[in-house]
């Protein structure tokens, strides 16, 4: 049984936003998950007239049809682009992107935040990182949405071996509807095929069609990510979140989302079930 339940999308209304909405829907469908669908009216609306305090009265009413034309715009979206066996809601708040997505998240309690290309207010990598360290729930910072729906190439990345069983199992119980193939990135030597052997014929036998693995230095981390996520035509990068106390973890982090040009999900399970195992 899936476990990824609520997905929360935020949308600027621009074309790219539209196109994660139809792959959010996907998603959700497969899931078996509700959608949110939300805008952020940015709080440097009141600032563009002069406000320094807060909005008085004009820009009060500046907000509020903002927020009204969005509304009528994730309504058109709604109907547009996400099937109607999905069960989808919408949200309007005014603030800080990062800040409001967030909360928003806490609210409806989601288990993914659906990131659109370059959505506004989250189009640094600084920003981005913000995000992922402000969320308790897994980020996709998605890239180069293709008309294909889903994830059916995905690699796995990991800096720690002793996770990686648990984090690919969990993973494939979730995704197993659409997931072709699977591709492993383990930290490590020849030493370690052994240990990869035996979970990886699980995994087989569960349903995937394709699994496969390959060693990478810790040295060049970040480039190995990269170039296993852009070879086979894979679609969509995974990687657990860093802890925020490991610098050099977040570092590579932050490396990865500038560098990827595919879709990466960070991965940040809020309680890893005893049952990740098939």
């Amino acid at each position: 049984m899936n476990s990824l339940k609520n997905i929360l999308c935020p949308v600027d209304f621009s074309e790219s936003s539209y196109q994660a909405i139809e792959h959010a829907s996907f998603l959700a469908q497969m899931l078996q998950a509700d959608l949110t669908l939300m805008h952020v009216v940015q709080e440097q609306l009141p600032g563009k007239l002069g406000m320094v305090h807060g909005p008085d009265q004009a820009s009060q009413k500046l907000i509020a049809k903002a927020t009204e034309d969005a509304r009528i715009l994730l309504r058109e979206a709604k109907r547009k682009y996400v099937p109607f066996a999905i069960n989808c809601k919408s949200a309007v708040r005014y603030g800080d992107t990062i800040r409001e997505i967030v909360a928003e998240a806490v609210e409806r309690n989601s288990d993914i935040l659906f990131i659109p290309p370059g959505l506004e207010g989250v189009t640094s990598n600084s920003k981005s990182l913000k995000l992922l360290q402000s969320a308790g729930c897994s980020v996709m910072f998605c890239k180069n949405l293709g008309k294909e729906k889903g994830f059916r190439k995905i690699v796995l990345a990991q800096e720690h071996e002793h996770e990686l069983k648990d984090l690919a199992a969990y993973l494939f119980r979730n995704f197993n509807l659409m997931l072709q193939r699977l591709h492993v990135l383990v930290p490590g030597g020849e030493d370690a095929a052994e240990r990869l052997g035996g979970w990886s014929e699980e995994l087989r036998e569960a349903g995937l069609e394709e699994f496969s693995s390959q060693f990478i230095s810790q040295d060049l981390l970040v480039d190995e990510w990269v170039n296993a996520g852009n070879d086979h035509g894979s679609q969509l990068l995974v990687i657990p979140m860093a802890d925020q106390k490991d610098k050099n973890a977040t570092t590579r982090l932050q490396q990865l989302l500038q560098k990827a040009s595919i879709t990466v999900f960070v991965w940040k399970v809020k309680v890893l079930p005893q049952a990740a195992t098939m």
